[in-house]
């Protein structure tokens, strides 16, 4: 017995479609979600016995239950294994997405299942989209898992998310603190030009401390294995570099004033 829907147009059309491009699918990254279920009344009424005996059957009287067993199949195991106390429905399987399913898939995986009312919710349809949409950020969270101490399922949740967001926001606000006190310290740039033809100066000294090389400096001195007193030499050269870039820029700017002056 075949589903009368299979003679539509356009189910014919998805289904060739599918075929088509069945053989390029990954079998490692196909998840075919399915339920099943079971109702306590759902006793046989007949049976066997020997001949002059009454057979006997025991039934549960007084609540009738469903339950639903959800999992996901795998090409080497079964994932996200549930059991629902009453039928399946729009918000207990958006529950099941929401907190089993979710956590399980990766990055290019294909979630198959039943064409049934409570699985078309956009609500699904989001849910599911967005956990392979959450790699880019992920990877952001490979390195707070180690700083931070959030584990796989962790850096996966709300809170988490949060306390990462509220973590690196203090971090910043350091950052920034610590570089409007060394400003006036750390600012030891040449002079400004004054004329269009004047030459560069043999020291053009160096930037105060920004936000952006705070942060590089306390990566490099706390995460990665370098001597310090080459993070040190680089964070010099980086910023004596970027006090003649800005001595040039003003020069230029000088004598594009002076251009425009005579113009006008």
């Amino acid at each position: 017995m075949h589903a009368s829907e299979q003679d539509r147009a356009d189910i014919a059309r998805r289904r060739v479609r599918w075929k088509t491009h069945q053989g390029r699918l990954d079998p490692r990254r196909l998840v075919f979600l399915d339920e099943t279920w079971a109702k306590t009344n759902m006793t046989r009424r007949h049976g066997r016995c020997a001949r002059g005996t009454r057979l006997v059957a025991k039934v549960p009287h007084g609540r009738w239950r469903t339950l639903t067993f959800l999992a996901a199949l795998r090409c080497d195991r079964i994932t996200a294994p549930c059991v629902i106390d009453g039928p399946i429905n729009g918000a207990s399987f958006r529950a099941y997405i929401e907190q089993f399913l979710v956590p399980t898939l990766s990055a290019g995986d294909i979630v198959i299942m039943d064409n049934l009312g409570s699985h078309k919710g956009q609500a699904v349809r989001r849910l599911i989209r967005a956990a392979g949409l959450r790699w880019p950020v992920e990877e952001d969270f490979e390195f707070s898992k180690d700083c931070f101490g959030l584990d796989q399922c962790q850096a996966r949740l709300y809170t988490a998310i949060a306390r990462h967001a509220v973590l690196v926001m203090a971090a910043l606000a350091v950052c920034a603190v610590t570089a409007a006190l060394v400003k006036d310290r750390t600012d030891t740039q040449a002079p400004p030009p004054v004329r269009p033809d004047q030459p560069p100066p043999a020291e053009p000294g160096m930037i105060p401390l920004t936000i952006p090389e705070i942060k590089r400096l306390l990566a490099a001195l706390t995460t990665r294995p370098l001597p310090r007193w080459l993070v040190i030499h680089w964070d010099a050269w980086t910023r004596r570099h970027q006090a003649r870039s800005r001595w040039f820029h003003k020069r230029a700017r000088l004598a594009r004033d002076t251009e425009i002056a005579l113009v006008s």
